[in-house]
């Protein structure tokens, strides 16, 4: 049975953000906030992906027609998830960067856009080497962030897989949110990708027209580390490696914290 809401005074708090670039694991990390919050301050509210943009928002300039924005600004802490390149709004904010093995971020951008956007209909060869959505716009991307982060900021989805529970719990205390660690384990158990694949069949994600009958077009799709193997030739990897090598120093040292390693290596 659900609490009583709590009402918090939120007026004087900094901005909280979780920023990252698509496909880093934004959706599944929303989900676990989402879950995180209704239960903390007492919201009774089945949290699905069609109604948990009112808990846990866009930000303001990826705002999608018929996603709800947030309604409990006198109730729970808002934190608002963005995959803006960095900008000076961000300093001064509680932040997580999420960051993946770029590899399994191409393949599950390039799906994203073939079977459930519909806004790209070529080879995830072809997706990889577009200048505005392949490896060059993740780097570009990583490279304006990597210089104003700290190690405490960055979260890798490979360690959030590997170690749900304690990532999960840091991410609430970077940002601000008192960890309730009775709460976490059944946070996770909730949040888990077969349920919420369930509940993405179920009622679909606001504001997307898509076949969920297509495990292909499915936001919850596999979740795995290293699928990337499946569908990247030889080549794809190589042209992959040959931009990542370009990127700065800094932004190296956070993909060292995934599981990527250049195949040259």
């Amino acid at each position: 049975m659900a609490t009583a809401p709590v009402t918090v005074n939120v007026g004087q708090e900094r901005d909280r953000f979780v920023c990252g670039y698509p496909k880093t694991g934004r959706t599944w990390l929303r989900y676990m906030i989402a879950n995180y919050l209704t239960g903390v301050y007492g919201i009774d509210v089945d949290i699905t992906l069609a109604n948990i943009y009112s808990v846990v928002p866009n930000d303001s300039n990826e705002l999608i027609p018929g996603q709800q924005t947030f309604t409990f600004s006198r109730v729970m802490p808002k934190i608002i998830m963005s995959h803006a390149s960095h900008e000076p709004r961000f300093d001064d904010s509680r932040l997580i960067f999420l960051t993946r093995d770029p590899r399994d971020v191409m393949v599950s951008h390039w799906l994203h856009h073939k079977h459930q956007r519909a806004t790209f209909n070529g080879s995830v060869s072809e997706f990889i080497t577009n200048l505005g959505l392949g490896i060059n716009a993740f780097c570009e991307h990583l490279d304006s962030w990597s210089p104003h982060l700290n190690t405490e900021q960055v979260v890798s989805y490979e360690t959030m897989r590997d170690k749900t529970e304690e990532k999960f719990g840091h991410v609430l205390d970077v940002l601000g949110i008192n960890v309730d660690t009775s709460r976490i384990s059944s946070v996770v158990l909730a949040s888990s990708f077969e349920r919420m694949r369930r509940v993405e069949m179920a009622h679909g994600i606001a504001g997307h027209d898509y076949d969920r009958l297509d495990p292909e077009a499915l936001r919850v799709r596999r979740g795995e580390v290293g699928g990337y193997q499946e569908y990247l030739s030889d080549g794809d990897i190589q042209f992959i490696d040959h931009r990542v090598s370009a990127c700065t120093a800094a932004s190296k040292a956070i993909l060292e914290l995934t599981a990527y390693i250049p195949s040259s290596s």
